[in-house]
């Protein structure tokens, strides 16, 4: 099963006094394969979460867009606060209100994203839980005007780690003009604390792949050693993108492992469908090949998106072969 977001072309015509924020997410979709490369087929519920003003909810946090952050089934210590007979699966899920600011001539609605959360018991029918702020959001932007991450906050990625959890999510700093990692962690996957900033390029070199910062990641527990690594997306000085790695000891304090990629552009076709960026990673471990796989968002020249799948070379997923 494959969860990701999509908009159709009427959410981005705006509403004659304001524009939406130029991103992909707008919908919620599903679709499955039998074998996870090809023959995805959309799920018949599909899309399986919508912008919450279509259900009514006109001052939720995600009431103009929504995206999918991450999915997890998390372990019995949350399972059992959900009255359920089954176990369910929680969608960390973002998006933006139709609150307008003014970007040049025009204005932008949908821009400050926050962090929510969904319940589900079968993956394809889904409900909000309210969070605890105002909008139900679980995690809001910084309020502060020195807060890293005050513009918005988006793209959770979360990882369960002996009866704690992680969120990872990005923003953009206006003040060092860069994007950056952040994170908070919970106890119960619900109820969040921030720790503040994790990762962002550690690059001086403004030539380097991540100059302008790091987005989406992703991240896991190798169990090899018990060490944290994470593949995330960093972005150039041009806006492209390329995807490279980090390592930790604790799932705090990161390091980058090179300064190179490990995955890039497809830059030696010119016409291929991700030769121009390639990010937004989301990874599984193929236990029978002792390898990783790679899920991932690539772009030509025209801004034209797509959904590719790599293979990594080894154990590590320090480099990948396309599919």
């Amino acid at each position: 099963m494959m969860w990701f977001h999509g908009r159709d072309a009427a959410m981005s015509k705006g509403d004659g006094s304001s524009t939406l924020i130029e991103q992909p997410t707008g919908r919620i979709l599903l679709a499955a394969s039998k074998d996870g490369i090809k023959n995805f087929k959309f799920d018949a519920d599909s899309p399986v979460l919508n912008p919450s003003k279509e259900a009514g909810d006109w001052f939720y946090f995600d009431s103009e867009h929504v995206g999918i952050g991450d999915i997890i089934l998390p372990g019995m210590n949350v399972q059992s606060k959900f009255n359920t007979q089954e176990g369910v699966f929680l969608m960390y899920i973002f998006g933006g209100n139709s609150d307008s600011i003014q970007i040049h001539d025009k204005k932008v609605k949908g821009m400050k994203m926050e962090i929510g959360l969904a319940v589900s018991q079968d993956g394809s029918h889904w409900s909000r839980v309210e969070g605890p702020s105002p909008y139900g959001s679980i995690i809001e932007t910084g309020k502060a005007i020195n807060d890293f991450d005050n513009m918005y906050v988006g793209w959770p990625t979360v990882l369960e780690v002996d009866r704690q959890f992680f969120l990872y999510y990005h923003t953009y700093n206006s003040k060092m003009s860069k994007y950056m990692v952040g994170l908070a962690t919970a106890s119960d996957g619900i109820k969040w604390k921030k720790i503040g900033p994790i990762l962002d390029t550690g690059s001086s070199n403004p030539d380097s792949f991540d100059s302008k910062g790091i987005t989406c990641r992703h991240v896991s527990r190798i169990k090899k050693d018990g060490t944290f690594r994470m593949w995330y997306e960093g972005i150039n000085s041009n806006g492209n993108s390329a995807i490279g790695v980090a390592t930790s000891f604790d799932g705090i304090k990161w390091e980058k492992l090179s300064d190179d990629p490990v995955f890039k552009p497809n830059t030696m076709d010119q016409d291929a469908w991700d030769c121009a960026s390639v990010g937004q990673p989301n990874l599984i471990w193929l236990d029978d090949k002792k390898k990783w796989r790679m899920y991932y968002v690539g772009n030509n020249f025209e801004g034209q998106e797509g959904i590719g799948v790599a293979e990594s070379d080894d154990e590590y997923g320090l480099s990948f072969t396309r599919l």
